[in-house]
């Protein structure tokens, strides 16, 4: 089949104020004639994808033209480290003429600019079209993603310890609490911040960011759109992002930020809330610490500081290879009497863990993998502190390679 060129007569230019209408126009247009609406202008409802994300970066929004015709648009995401894209659409009669590819070559332009280091996107799973166009562009397909609601409950608004809307913060404060969202985000996955995604939420009136604190520190966020005009459209709280401090007791406090959604969704007059949620590894359970001997001491908490993985990053990518350098980040270093306890995919490996904590892992196989460790305290066996999960990824040659035919 011969390969889609894309065309040389289509202008791709920044998104203008103007084209906002045509721009959403189009895109219900396109979802809802790819999905087989018998309205596909209603795609959408009330919600509106499109003033929103240009408002919070017109930079980041492309438009394709074509005779002085509006017919295709692509909207960029800037969230530090990590970027991603979409909606891209485009007018449906405009379809397999290369419109999309011409989008795509600034769009990569614009995440080089900006030194994103991870990008990605949501497509159609089952459409071989739109996953071989972003192929192209060097993407592959990773998780599958939930889209995940459930109606708001009925029951007496009940508070939630500890947990704020981002509109309660005074102007002065605002600063402080989104380098906080920066802390949570970037202990997650290096780099990552989502302040533009709050402030956008905050100064367009789309809903509300909830946070939710403990022992004076943010432990948790979401960003959440509610209402006509919003991504959510009317009756909806729609959960855009959403963060938990990793360590010991961030399923206590994810449970408090559900809690605070749903809160905010009743209040909001939302009949349900909806998430995408994509499938990922969790860190394996910390294994279980013997009993305690009469007379031992247990250590003091809070010993290390600092308790993650630094190599691999998360996501990278190790081509032709079987075996993948690893560290593991402690502040202060490993302390006498400790020693470092690896997981590869939930299940203990040997890994031989210096004190310096570097070490190599071994016979990795081909696929995507999750990495975690445990520093473990050797004299009473009670467990230290346990990093976040890493997801890595190896590429391996295969058989049906073109460099082995």
């Amino acid at each position: 089949m011969a390969m889609m060129q894309a065309r040389s007569d289509i202008l791709v230019r920044p998104l203008v104020e103007s084209d906002l209408g045509d721009a959403a126009r189009i895109l219900c247009v396109a979802f809802g004639t790819f999905l087989g609406l018998a309205d596909p202008q209603r795609f959408l409802g009330d919600a509106d994808m499109v003033r929103s994300r240009w408002r919070a970066q017109p930079s980041g929004v492309l438009a394709a033209e074509h005779n002085g015709k509006l017919v295709g648009s692509n909207f960029i995401a800037n969230w530090g480290s990590f970027g991603f894209f979409g909606p891209l659409t485009t007018e449906p009669e405009y379809w397999n003429r290369g419109v999309a590819q011409r989008l795509l070559v600034p769009t990569m332009e614009i995440f080089k600019r900006w030194g994103t280091r991870h990008m990605g996107l949501y497509t159609f799973a089952d459409s071989p079209k739109h996953l071989a166009l972003y192929q192209k562009f060097g993407f592959w397909p990773r998780d599958l993603v939930a889209l995940m609601a459930k109606p708001v409950g009925e029951r007496p608004d009940t508070s939630v310890p500890d947990t704020v809307p981002f509109s309660a913060v005074s102007p002065e404060a605002r600063p402080g609490v989104l380098a906080a969202c920066r802390e949570v985000t970037d202990a997650n996955f290096r780099g990552l911040d989502v302040g533009i995604e709050v402030r956008a939420i905050a100064e367009q009136g789309l809903g509300d960011t909830i946070l939710v604190w403990k022992d004076q520190r943010l432990a948790a966020f979401a960003a959440c759109h509610t209402g006509a005009g919003s991504e959510a459209g009317s009756g909806v709280c729609y959960v855009k992002f959403a963060a938990v401090r990793p360590g010991p007791r961030a399923s206590e406090d994810f449970v408090r930020l559900l809690a605070g959604v749903e809160t905010f969704a009743r209040t909001a007059g939302a009949q349900k809330i909806t998430v995408q949620a994509a499938q990922t590894y969790s860190t394996p359970a910390a294994p279980r610490a013997p009993a305690q001997r009469p007379g031992a001491v247990l250590p003091p908490r809070g010993v290390y500081s600092a308790c993650t993985i630094s190599r691999p990053t998360n996501d990278e990518v190790f081509m032709n290879t079987s075996t993948v350098p690893a560290s593991v980040h402690l502040e202060p270093g490993v302390r006498p009497g400790d020693r470092i306890a690896v997981s590869l995919d939930g299940a203990a490996i040997p890994a031989n863990v210096p004190s310096d904590s570097e070490f190599t892992l071994t016979a990795v196989v081909r696929g995507t993998h999750a990495l975690s460790a445990t520093v473990i305290e050797e004299a009473t066996g009670n467990v230290i502190c346990q990093t976040p999960s890493v997801t890595f990824h190896v590429h391996q040659p295969t058989l049906l390679s073109p460099a082995r035919q």
